[in-house]
């Protein structure tokens, strides 16, 4: 995924970056890491970011319950409107369609 997202144009190698990411958010919660990860977005890329989410939760054609949990609180952590998140999970779903 990283190396096709263009916010990610300047990353060199994809396993450093996710090498430095995991000890970055070592010994934290997910609501923490979540909450610091949001403010750090405009709320333009709030809406990239849950839209990424989006796409890699649906990579294999379902969401499952504690799946569909991070999705929720991604999406309020970035203050995502329910109505565009739902447009961006049918759009995220068109894409992983497999048949």
């Amino acid at each position: 995924m990283v190396a096709m997202n263009p916010l990610f144009d300047r990353v060199k190698s994809a396993r450093e970056y996710a090498a430095c990411v995991a000890e970055a958010v070592e010994g934290k919660g997910r609501a923490e890491v979540i909450a610091e990860a949001a403010s750090l977005l405009s709320a333009r890329l709030s809406e990239t970011a849950y839209a990424w989410a989006a796409q890699i939760a649906l990579a294999d054609g379902k969401v499952l319950p504690g799946e569909h949990k991070f999705l929720s609180d991604i999406r309020k952590a970035l203050k995502v409107h329910g109505v565009l998140a739902g447009k961006i999970n049918a759009v995220a779903a068109i894409l992983n369609r497999s048949k």
